[in-house]
């Protein structure tokens, strides 16, 4: 009988584990930041960061919404990265709970993979800090890995697109790849909604805690907005056309007909 039991209880405690990830497949540990970007990121002092990306669940307070400015708003509705061959949809934009915490997106079901637009901030294209985040891995949904899993693997100088409801295609360079510790999140810099026209990707990055179920940091891609380049051929069929307007005779004056 007791052997029966102790039988029992292992079976019990095996499940318990499992639930909890210890008996999932082995983490994989998502790509870093260079590590010059990292110790960047360390040595800035910040509030700790207003989300709380997956699998963490912070009490966190953001500044309370106000109208994003810039003369048009338009929700993303698609994000694109060729270097990391991301092309995906996004799924429902979220933004604060009653609690003035970032309302994350779930762990699992259909859209959990995909990144999602904070709809409390600007839009891409509008003067501020347009943010994207998404989940880096669940240990609940279907596939482990989301959408931004490789997020630390860019560089400067890489581009993004991303498409607006409206049908227009916003296009963005890289300009900075960084690991933010917790403690070390600048808040007020990656939620800016004043400042110049920027994006942000944001998920979850450096070491996993198998205790807390936590990463203990968070990837931030900034990019700017990358400025047209007026088609050489534009200017060569302008060019063409003043000479033809040149070429041609002028109207003779009316000047003491009859």
């Amino acid at each position: 009988m007791r052997l029966v039991l102790a039988v029992a209880a292992v079976v019990v405690a095996g499940i318990a584990l499992s639930v909890y990830g210890v008996m999932t497949p082995p983490h994989i540990q998502p790509p870093l930041p260079s590590t010059g970007q990292h110790q960047a990121a360390r040595d800035q002092p910040s509030a700790r960061p207003v989300t709380s990306l997956p699998p963490r669940d912070r009490a966190l307070t953001t500044p309370a919404p106000t109208p994003a400015p810039g003369p048009r708003r338009s929700a993303p509705v698609r994000v694109a990265v060729p270097t990391l061959e991301i092309s995906s949809n996004l799924g429902p934009a979220r933004g604060l709970k009653p609690d003035g915490t970032v309302d994350d997106a779930p762990l699992s079901g259909p859209t959990w993979s995909l990144p999602w637009w904070y709809e409390d901030g600007p839009a891409p294209g509008q003067h501020g800090s347009a943010v994207i985040l998404g989940h880096v891995d669940s240990a609940l949904g279907a596939g482990h890995l989301g959408v931004f899993f490789k997020l630390g693997d860019l560089q400067p100088g890489q581009q993004i697109t991303v498409t607006l409801a409206d049908g227009s295609v916003t296009r963005w360079v890289i300009a900075s790849i960084r690991l933010y510790l917790d403690g070390h999140f600048p808040n007020a810099v990656v939620y800016d909604r004043s400042g110049p026209i920027i994006l942000r990707l944001v998920t979850c990055g450096g070491s996993f805690d198998w205790q807390t179920h936590e990463y203990d940091s968070a990837i931030v891609v900034t990019a700017r907005p990358v400025r047209a380049t007026p088609d050489p051929r534009s200017h060569t069929r302008l060019l063409l056309a003043r000479i033809r307007r040149s070429a041609l005779p002028r109207p003779k004056s009316l000047a003491g007909a009859p």
